[in-house]
This record gives C-alpha cells, structure tokens and sequence, in this order.
C-alpha cells in the first residue's frame, strides 16, 4: 500500500490527502446510515409483525363469525324439512351473500359430499375430496378447511363447514361458507406498509395456501427455509428477511394462527420491501453524502488552481527535465534557481546528475568501443578456427548452437530440434552414450571437463570433434547450464596418423640398411684380415727392400681402416 501511494503522482497525492480529511466526514455520514436502517428495520420488523397480528386477529373473528352464521342458517325454517327445496335454498344463500359481501359463495351439500344447493349457479359436482367435508362428517360439527381455490367462483377462499342434522342426529345437509381471501387487501391497503407490501397463508405443513400477489402459481409449494424453521421451533411470531416476491429482499413478520385447541394451526406473513423500509434512510444518507462530496469538489478545486501556479509549475519543469533525460539528452539542465527551497535543491541535484550521466555516457561509448573491437577479434579467432560455441540450459532442457556449430554438424537451424537427445543422435552411438555420461557427471560434481567424440554428418561423413565445457552454477551451487566449444580435429588426427605411417616405415628402412651394413662390416673386416694374413705371408716369401715397404704400407692402411672401422657403432656392432 505504502508503496503504490508512492508511485502516484504529486498532484494526485495532494488531492488524496484533501480526500483523505472528508474520509472522517463520510464514515460518520455511512455509520449514521447504518443506524438509520437498524431503527428503520426494527419499525419495518414492528409493523409488518402488527399487520400479520391483525390479520390474524380478523381470521379468528372470520371463524367466529362464519361459525355463528352457519348454526343461524341451519336454524332457519327453511333447512328444518328432512328433504329442504333445493330452489328456496338457491334464493335464501343467495339473499345471505348479498348481506355477507366477504364471503364468495355459500352452498349446501348432501351427506355423500354432493352439491345441492348454492349462491351462485353451478353443475353438479363433490366435495367429498375436501378436507373440510371429511372432518364433518367424521366429528359433525365445524370444521376449517384449507386455503384453496373455489371451483365455484375460481377466487382463493378458506372454506368453513358445519353439519345440519335431523332428529336421529345423522347428517342432514353441510353447510359450506367459502371466505374471500382477497378481502384482506384492503387491510394491506389502508396499513402504513408500502404498497409494494405482500401477505400469504402457510398451513401447519409450511405449504404455501394463499399469496396476495400470486394467489394461484405456488399453491401446495413448501416456504421459505425461514417459514420451515418457524414451524421447526414451533414459534407463534417472529421475523426474518430473505428473497421474496419479484426476487427482492424483503423483510417478513408471521404469526401462527390456532384455529382450535388440539387443532393444526396456519401462519399468515406479511412481508414490506427492504428498499422501501430503508427509502428514508438512505435518501438521508445520500442527501449527506452529496453535500460531503461537493465540500470535497470545492476543496480539491481551490486547491488545485492555487498550487498548480506555485507548486506544480516548478515540479512540472523538473519533469519535464527528467523526460529529456531519459529521451537521452544529457546535456540539458533546468535552468532553474537552486535557491528557491526544496524545488531549488531537487533542480540542484537533477543538473548535478544530468552532467555525472553525461560523464558516464562517454565512459559507456569508450567501452563500448573496446568492447566491439574484441568481440571483432574474437568472431575472427573463433570463425578462423572454425570453432562451434553451444548451451545447454538444464532447466528448460534446451540446447543452443551458434553458426559454427551447425556448419561443423553441417546442419540447418532448422534440422536441429534443440535438444540433447536430438544432438546426441549426431554422435556414433558409443561416443553419444559416453558424452552423455560425461555431461550428467560433470552437473552432479559441477566440473569443467574435456573430451572427443565422432560425429556422423548428413552426407554419412565421420569427423572426430574435440568439446570442451565449463558448468554454470547458481550462488547453492546447483548446476543451471553448461557452455562448451566444439572443433573439428579430423585433419590433425588424420596427419598424426600419417605421420606414425611414415616414421614406421622410416624404422624399418633403418633396420634393413643397418642390416645390410652389418653384413658388409663383417665382409669388409674378413677381407681387412685376408690382406693382413696375406701381406704376412708376403714378408716371408720375399725378403726385398721393396717388398717389404709395401707389405708395411698394406699393414699400416689396414689397421688405420680397422680403428676407423670400430670408431663407426653401426659397422663394428657396438653402442654408444
């Protein structure tokens, strides 16, 4: 945080700041909120809780009353006959509706459930699926039956039914008085809840019976989870809020209904819009928030046109100064007075860096130069040895070549995947299988090593490479990549080869010819001694002057041959 408020800009940070003292303003204005919705919801809570209490309250005045209406309908002379006329129960039902708007319809059935009589024209049907006609006859005596929609009138009505008997005490006829739910409306419409307000009936299952909004499209559905637990924990009110009519988040009030002692009982809830509950608050809230925002707006306003003519010029001229620099122009300045407080101070230290950069870039161009001239070098060293520069990088497995390599492998870029598997491949088999050994021992004990290998080029040609390499660790000294150099030694192999030929050869031409000499010394040495022996022979023969001066002289030029003889090693058989 404290360093992305330091990448803001200046101004930006001047106006954060301002912001920043409105912050106290516009939390109190949210905590103040805050409250006005609790006071709201508890009052929300409080009402929707009264309108669910009254329409209890005139549900159980319903029953009361439907209970006395029909005991006086069945008191009537009319219903006295054991077979009473259909046609004059048609008219009194009709005449007890007129004077009884709240209910939809009264009618009459027989004891097998059949409609006899009715308020309203109908076609004969049943009523003997009804619950209310199945309690009668069971206790004969008032029964409530569900919510539920009249086949008669088709409105949602809450069917109430009590038995006429004769004087054996058998069922005669049941009375029914179905109530007209949508009576309760105008409860809803003259109550302080907003209009958007709704109400609905639950049995003692937690099935819906009635809504006031969709009278008919989840009847026979379970309620909410809320509704569920209130029947869980068997709880006569309460409250809750949760998703409602129309997807909105409302806030709902029950209370259960017991409709006799040992009776089921039903749940009526009435719920109110949480938008409309909390209107007041928020329209406070917002009213604040706004006249907070324009102090704020007035403030940043003022504050911008006074300093952007004292504060920000300056600091613009040093940015705009740092820009050139960083475009590259060294040698601007900004030209600004140094005296003037801490603005004056940072144009210092801007033109004081600007001309240490300017210094620095001249250095940088020197060396750049040397540097270019011994990389010059270097390529013409490299080219000229024809020497092939490679990586392995060990963590993404990829091996890299320059020019030289794939003109010794007599490569394409292309025809190399960039793998060592693949260079491998390129190797004799035996020699792969050693390199590959060599690179995987050198990375485990981080060693520089050296070696030969042959290589098999496209065109099927052997060339014998020598590799060199030095391995790259990391500051744990883990091996992270290898650099090497490769070059072809095949003429030189090739040479020394010829070379130990030919001094072969050159040996064993010395030893024939020593052997030669050999015999020849010794011929040389036999006939040395046959004079000798001969010229002896001569002196004794013949005993002239003569004879003998030559007989010494033919001495004498034989033991000089014979001691110039032993001075040679290779004719006298001996070593030095």
């Amino acid at each position: 945080m404290h360093m992305k408020f330091k990448n803001i800009s200046i101004k930006w940070q001047f106006i954060f700041i301002i912001t920043l003292v409105a912050a106290p303003l516009i939390l109190l204005s949210i905590y103040t909120s805050g409250e006005e919705k609790k006071i709201a919801t508890e009052q929300a809570k409080d009402l929707t809780l009264s309108i669910a209490r009254n329409i209890a309250m005139q549900q159980k005045n319903t029953e009361a009353s439907t209970r006395q209406l029909l005991f006086l309908i069945s008191q009537l002379p009319e219903m006295q006959d054991n077979e009473p006329n259909r046609d004059v129960l048609n008219h009194l039902f009709k005449k007890i509706l007129v004077e009884n708007p709240s209910f939809a319809v009264i009618l009459a059935a027989l004891p097998n459930g059949e409609v006899y009589a009715s308020a309203v024209p109908f076609k004969p049907f049943s009523i003997a699926d009804r619950k209310y006609y199945k309690d009668v006859t069971r206790t004969k005596s008032f029964a409530i039956g569900g919510f539920a929609k009249s086949r008669l009138t088709n409105k949602p009505v809450l069917h109430y039914a009590s038995p006429v008997l004769n004087e054996n005490g058998d069922i005669k006829l049941i009375l029914i008085a179905s109530f007209d739910l949508q009576q309760y409306h105008n409860t809803l419409s003259v109550s302080p809840l907003p209009a958007k307000s709704d109400f609905s009936f639950y049995d003692y299952t937690g099935r819906e019976l009635y809504h006031s909004e969709k009278p008919h499209k989840n009847l026979g559905k379970r309620g909410s989870p809320e509704i569920q637990g209130a029947l869980i924990a068997n709880s006569p009110d309460g409250s809750y809020i949760a998703e409602g009519f129309n997807n909105q988040k409302r806030l709902f009030g029950f209370v259960r209904i017991n409709i006799e002692k040992d009776s089921p009982y039903m749940y009526v809830v009435v719920g109110t819009p949480l938008n409309e509950a909390f209107k007041r608050a928020n329209t406070i809230f917002y009213r604040n928030l706004f006249l907070i925002l324009i102090a704020v707006i007035i403030g940043i306003v003022t504050s911008w046109y006074y300093s952007q003519n004292i504060i920000f010029k300056r600091i613009d001229k040093l940015v705009l100064t740092a820009n050139r620099l960083k475009d590259g122009d060294l040698n601007t300045r900004t030209q600004m007075d140094y005296t003037i407080g801490e603005t004056g101070l940072l144009a210092q230290a801007f033109d004081q860096m600007a001309a240490g950069l300017a210094n620095r870039e001249k250095e940088r161009d020197t060396a750049i130069e040397k540097l270019k001239e011994l990389k010059e070098r270097f390529e013409i060293a490299v080219n000229s040895a024809k020497i092939g520069i490679w990586e392995w990088d060990l963590a993404l497995q990829r091996v890299i070549w320059d020019q030289q390599m794939y003109n010794l492998y007599e490569l394409e870029p292309s025809d190399f995947k960039g793998t060592l598997p693949d260079w491998m491949k390129r190797l004799y088999p035996d020699d792969a299988a050693r390199f590959e050994e060599e690179l995987h021992h050198s990375i485990r004990f981080g060693k520089n090593h050296k070696t030969s290998f042959s290589i098999k080029t496209p065109k099927k040609e052997y060339r014998n490479i020598r590799c060199y390499y030095n391995v790259i660790s990391d500051s744990n000294r883990k091996a992270i990549r290898i650099i090497g150099v490769n070059w072809d030694i095949t003429e030189r192999i090739l040479l020394e080869s010829e070379l130990t030929k030919s001094k072969e050869l050159t040996e064993e031409k010395m030893k024939a010819c020593k052997s030669e000499i050999e015999q020849f010394s010794i011929t040389l040495n036999q006939s040395l001694v046959d004079i000798l022996n001969e010229s002896q022979n001569i002196s004794v023969n013949c005993a002239s002057e003569e004879v003998i001066s030559y007989r010494n002289k033919i001495i004498q030029f034989g033991n000089d041959l014979m001691e110039q003889l032993e001075e040679i090693p290779v004719l006298s058989g001996k070593k030095k």
